[in-house]
């Protein structure tokens, strides 16, 4: 485990954010021309291509979520091996929660010093071995 894992981990959870975004950005009312607009000047369905682009996306957000459970597994498995609680937590906290250094500190520490997570995580990635 490195602490490139760690952000993958938090790379593919924007990614399927950004991906459901786009999805549901397609999820809007679909209508025909009729005698009274103007008509459209893309053939084809609207509707049609609207539900192939929501299926693509679907299936894309289906990948990109087994890579995160993978990765989460693999994660929560590294991290159970870990002695100290306070790294597991800011672990769990900062990198699979998403939460910024400075809420994971006022999660850890009741105060919003980030600087206090962010020492005590690096000094155990610096003098622990990465299995």
């Amino acid at each position: 485990m490195d602490i490139e894992k760690l952000k993958h981990y938090q790379e593919l959870k924007r990614d399927i954010d950004s991906m459901e975004s786009l999805k549901n950005s397609l999820y809007f009312n679909v209508h025909s021309p009729s005698s009274n607009e103007s008509h459209s000047t893309t053939p084809g369905n609207p509707t049609e291509e609207s539900v192939k682009k929501i299926f693509h996306y679907d299936q894309m957000i289906d990948q990109k979520t087994q890579e995160l459970r993978e990765t989460m597994e693999e994660i929560i498995e590294w991290c159970d091996k870990i002695e100290d609680h306070d790294v597991r937590a800011i672990i769990n906290w900062h990198f699979l929660m998403g939460l910024t250094w400075k809420e994971t500190a006022r999660k850890m520490y009741s105060y919003y010093n980030s600087e206090a997570c962010k020492q005590k995580f690096y000094r155990y990635v610096n003098h622990k071995p990465w299995d």
